[in-house]
C-alpha cells in the first residue's frame, strides 16, 4: 500500500512538474548565429528581433518550433535553420544559413513558393519566380523533381526568362512556356546535370530559326553538351 501511494506521488511530482515546465518554459530570449561559407557571425539585430517577435512566448516544450520558424514570414525563402536548441526556461539558440525561393507552384487556386530546401509555403504571385503548374500531388512532386526544378528554375531566372510557366513531365522532362515563344519547348532534365547549357542552346542561330518556323522543340539536358532538335 505505501509503495502504491509513493508511485501515485512520484507521478504527481512528475506530471506536475512537466505541466510547470509546459506552461512557464516559454521563447523569451533568442541567441542567433549566421553561416556563411566558414564563417559563423553573429545575426544583424533586426533579424534576431523579428525571429523573436514571431516566436515570443511559444512554448519550449512539446511543440515543433524550428518547423514554425523555418516557414516564419522572417525566415522563409531567406535563411534556413541549420541548428536549434532550447535551453530552459526561455533561451532558444539558432544556426541560420542562407536560402532562397527557387519557383512557384500553382495548385488549383492555390499558389505556393518553394525554397530551396524544398519547403512550400502560401505566397503571392512572384513575377522573377518561373510558375510550376501540375495536377501531380505536391510531396511526390517534390520528392521526384524539386533538384531538377530548382536547377531550371534558376537558370530561368539568371537570364532573366519570365514570365515562364514550367509543366512537369515523367521522365524528368518538362514543357517550358517562354515568353515570346509560340512553339511547344520541351526540356529533358537530369539531377545532377548542370542547366548552363540552356543558355547556349536558346542563343544559338539553330534555335532562332526553328523558333519562325513554330515548329515544337526540344532540348536535351542530360549531357555535358546540351542537344537541340524539332519534336
Amino acid at each position: 500500500m505505501r509503495l502504491k501511494t509513493k508511485l501515485a506521488l512520484g507521478s504527481i511530482i512528475i506530471g506536475s512538474a512537466l505541466l510547470i515546465s509546459f506552461l512557464f518554459a516559454r521563447v523569451k530570449q533568442i541567441d542567433c548565429r549566421l553561416k556563411n561559407d566558414q564563417e559563423i557571425t553573429v545575426c544583424p539585430d533586426q533579424l534576431t528581433q523579428s525571429i523573436l517577435k514571431e516566436s515570443y512566448h511559444q512554448p519550449l516544450l512539446f511543440f515543433d518550433l524550428k518547423n514554425n520558424l523555418t516557414t516564419s514570414k522572417t525566415l522563409f525563402g531567406r535563411y534556413r535553420v541549420v541548428d536549434l536548441k532550447k535551453t530552459w526556461p526561455f533561451t532558444v539558440s539558432l544556426l541560420l544559413k542562407p536560402d532562397q525561393l527557387v519557383y512557384q507552384v500553382k495548385l488549383d487556386d492555390q499558389l505556393l513558393s518553394i525554397s530551396s530546401l524544398g519547403i512550400a509555403n502560401q505566397s503571392k504571385t512572384l513575377k522573377n519566380l518561373p510558375v510550376v503548374e501540375t495536377k501531380e500531388d505536391l510531396k511526390d512532386l517534390l520528392k521526384q523533381n524539386h533538384q531538377a526544378l530548382s536547377k531550371l528554375s534558376q537558370e530561368l531566372k539568371r537570364l532573366n526568362l519570365y514570365p515562364a510557366v514550367i509543366h512537369p513531365k515523367p521522365n524528368l522532362t518538362a514543357e517550358v512556356e517562354l515568353p515570346g515563344l509560340q512553339s511547344k519547348l520541351r526540356v529533358s532534365l537530369k539531377k545532377n546535370q548542370p542547366t548552363l547549357g540552356l543558355e547556349a542552346v536558346l542563343n544559338s542561330t539553330q534555335f532562332a530559326k526553328l523558333k519562325q518556323t513554330g515548329q515544337n522543340m526540344v532540348i536535351d539536358l542530360r549531357f555535358k553538351l546540351p542537344v537541340l532538335y524539332r519534336e
